[in-house]
């Protein structure tokens, strides 16, 4: 299973937008995918080593290497 990680600043729309078309168009390709969508204010790197890929709405600086793939969804 492939794990995203989908954020943005409020954690509500963007990164619920991002989820939903993720999990289907990947779905739809005949990949087995999660994904989350949280506030940007809420990743840090013990959250981020749950996933595989990080997709946020915009360049985020986290303060940190992420250590995974960065996908800007915006």
């Amino acid at each position: 299973m492939i794990k995203i990680l989908a954020a943005c600043g409020a954690g509500v729309n963007s990164s619920h937008q991002i989820k939903s078309a993720l999990e289907e168009e990947l779905s739809n390709r005949g990949y087995d995918v999660h994904c989350d969508a949280v506030m940007v204010k809420d990743v840090n790197e013990d959250l981020m080593k749950g996933y595989d890929i990080f997709t946020p709405i915009a360049a985020t600086d986290l303060g940190f290497e992420p250590g995974i793939p960065v996908i800007e969804a915006g």
